[in-house]
Order: C-alpha cells, then sequence, then structure tokens
C-alpha cells in the first residue's frame, strides 16, 4: 500500500466491492476476499493506492474516519473479522497496549526468556527464603540485590 485512503477516495464500486466480500453475522464479520498471511483483510482499490485493509474500509464506510496516523483495532481479536462494532481508530501504541493487557504478547517468559539467569524453582526458592538478605541471595545466584527484591515484591516473574 503506498498511501492511506481518504473520504474522497471512498467511492461506489469500493463500497460495493465491499459488500461483495464481507459477510454479516452475529458477532464477527466475515471476509471471503484476499487476506495478508496474518489473516488481515484486503481489498483492491485502485491503481495509485492498491490494496486496502478492509477492516479499515469497513469503519469508513460506516461514517468512521480516523484521524492521521490511526490504525483499526479489533477488538474481538479476530484479524478478518470487518464488523465495525468489533473495529476502533488507535494508534499503534495503543493496540500494543492492548495486546499485552489482554496477554497476547507471545513474549517469552521466566527461564524460556533469552535472558534469564534464574529458573522458576530458583524463584520459589528466594521468596521461601527468609533467613537470608537480597545480598546474600543475589550474590549466591550470581544477580543484583534488585532483581532479588522485585523478585520478592512480586514486581518480576508474577507468573511464579
Amino acid at each position: 500500500m503506498s498511501r492511506t485512503l481518504n473520504i474522497a477516495e471512498l467511492s461506489n464500486s469500493i463500497v460495493q466491492r465491499f459488500w461483495r466480500m464481507a459477510t454479516k453475522a452475529e458477532g464477527c464479520w466475515g471476509w471471503s476476499g484476499t487476506k495478508t498471511q496474518f489473516g488481515y483483510p484486503m481489498l483492491w482499490v485502485g491503481e495509485e493506492i492498491g490494496s486496502h485493509p478492509a477492516h479499515r474500509l469497513s469503519l469508513m464506510i460506516h461514517g468512521d474516519f480516523p484521524e492521521v496516523g490511526q490504525i483499526a483495532m479489533h477488538s474481538c481479536d479476530n484479524p478478518g473479522c470487518v464488523n465495525p462494532s468489533h473495529l476502533s481508530w488507535g494508534t499503534y501504541k495503543d493496540n500494543t497496549a492492548d495486546k499485552f493487557a489482554k496477554e497476547r504478547g507471545n513474549l517469552p517468559r521466566g527461564s524460556c526468556h533469552w535472558s534469564a539467569k534464574l529458573t522458576e524453582e530458583d524463584v520459589r526458592t528466594i521468596r521461601q527464603t527468609t533467613q537470608w538478605t537480597h545480598g546474600q541471595l543475589a550474590k549466591y545466584y550470581n544477580v543484583s540485590d534488585g532483581t532479588i527484591r522485585r523478585i520478592r515484591l512480586r514486581e518480576s516473574w508474577a507468573h511464579v
């Protein structure tokens, strides 16, 4: 996509093609047209613009237009959905915050993280060991005092 579509370019032919591909249903609306490798619906809107995200078009067709720099976000977490009641405008930052709030960040946690020095068992032991100071535990596990403090306060390794 070389640039985004604006209201003046939202022609009747684009709207008609949208409705040929969209399937209204209870809940998420389906899309029978082209999708990206990540499942996002796309609609060809012309040579100058190329393909345009159909979920963005859905919001625009229903009278909701973005501000500069906004993206269409799915509240249903179904990338193929074009139901405008499941969509809203937001920034990439908003979308990322939503993803992590719904625990869809797909980042490795705990001992699976590439930089982890501790295991889940180490963390359990650190939390149960009350006779050693943060400094003593930090030296034993070869981590910082702050790491031990954050583990004990459940600011890190909260999933354990």
